[in-house]
């Protein structure tokens, strides 16, 4: 695979949101099978959810989707978030709850998306300041996103380091 979900613009992600809707919502069903496959073996607060880029922005989806379960931390360098709905799983499949387009006044928003229980995963996020794929701007704003929602998030950004 060499994405996790279609996307028009890595520059913008919420541009033409829709068109992640489908390839996310099917990698979010994989990574949260997988996961529940290895809590067989080590209890969810001993697993960690990490990935690069895309790969990350499909991470977040999915701890978005099984909130309110708790992880051992999530992991995203060179990281982002897909402009279409947090997700969760009912009878028909994944619905939308939140929309999180980027940018949108979803910061502000009195509602946190996270319930009580999931807010002791810690998060690390770290950007490259050259990147030159995606900008450094959409890795801040998922930053601001999710300290909105009171998640505990380690920022680092680095001079070099690319894409």
């Amino acid at each position: 695979m060499s994405q996790w979900f279609d996307m028009w613009s890595v520059e913008n992600p919420a541009e033409r949101p829709k068109l992640q809707r489908p390839g996310l919502q099917q990698s979010i069903k994989i990574i949260l099978r997988v996961v529940t496959e290895e809590e067989s073996l080590v209890p969810r607060e001993r697993i960690f959810l990490a990935g690069i880029s895309q790969g990350f922005a499909t991470a977040i989806a999915a701890f978005f989707a099984d909130t309110p379960k708790r992880f051992a931390g999530l992991i995203g360098p060179r990281s982002w978030t897909p402009a279409v709905s947090l997700l969760t799983e009912d009878s028909e499949g994944f619905e939308a709850t939140e929309n999180i387009e980027i940018p949108t006044t979803y910061v502000q928003s009195p509602r946190p998306v996270v319930i009580e229980s999931g807010y002791g995963t810690p998060i690390f996020l770290s950007r490259s300041t050259d990147d030159d794929v995606v900008p450094i701007k959409n890795g801040r704003e998922l930053r601001d996103i999710l300290q909105s929602q009171r998640l505990e998030v380690e920022w680092r950004e680095y001079q070099d380091g690319r894409h």
